[in-house]
């Protein structure tokens, strides 16, 4: 994991959003139950201008954790 995450940051860096989306899927795949994982792939998904994918994986989140203000907008 370490030396995805450090994937992560270089592809961060440099603006390649689709390789950075790929990298946390795969991130996602090895730990599904870090929450920090799934806001990583929302900032990517956002950086690539795909709302849709941001709002999908959110989705995932509350699936999985729950309604919670943080994750949600909804009153």
């Amino acid at each position: 994991i370490p030396y995805r995450l450090q994937l992560v940051e270089i592809y961060e860096a440099q603006g390649e959003s689709k390789k950075l989306i790929k990298a946390w899927n795969d991130i996602i795949d090895l730990q599904p139950d870090v929450l920090e994982h799934y806001y990583g792939l929302t900032s990517a998904y956002l950086m690539d201008m795909d709302v849709e994918g941001a709002i999908r994986t959110l989705d995932r989140v509350e699936q999985k954790y729950g309604v919670s203000e943080e994750i949600s907008f909804a009153d």
